[in-house]
């Protein structure tokens, strides 16, 4: 999967591509960094940024699965009392970089329906190098884990 966008910098950038495990809700943890497709069709431009085109992949940590209480009380639509808990079958997911992320605090929880899988790695990236001005081929860069 490519990721798009500043979201989850420095994690992962812009033109990453990384390689997911399918899975199923149960199977993934807090803190983990998830793939899903968008669940959401015409999500605000809340908080300064543009929301993904619809039928898009996003990819985020998940910061609470079911059970856990809602992180910081701010999920779209969910002003509600304190001890309010993540229901079974959804996840709330925030980007790495706060400032450029369209996430739970814009569209709320991701259910379980959306989820792709689980970010096992990133893949290697591929570099292009030139001479003097022009392309002349692909350079294969090894990342590690």
């Amino acid at each position: 999967v490519a990721v798009t966008g500043a979201s989850m910098s420095p994690t992962y950038r812009d033109g990453d591509r990384v390689l997911v495990k399918r899975c199923s809700l149960p199977e993934v943890h807090r803190g983990q960094v998830i793939v899903a497709e968008r669940p959401y069709k015409d999500a605000p431009a809340s908080r300064g940024r543009s929301a993904p085109r619809q039928g898009s992949w996003i990819i985020k940590r998940a910061v609470a699965i079911p059970g856990d209480p809602v992180p910081m009380n701010n999920l779209a639509g969910l002003s509600g009392p304190a001890g309010l808990k993540v229901p079974e079958g959804c996840l709330a997911v925030f980007g790495d970089n706060s400032t450029a992320s369209v996430d739970s605090r814009d569209f709320g929880y991701v259910r379980m329906e959306h989820l792709l899988g689980i970010v096992l790695r990133r893949a290697t990236p591929k570099i292009a190098w030139t001479v003097r001005g022009q392309r002349r081929g692909v350079v294969t860069v090894g990342t590690g884990p």
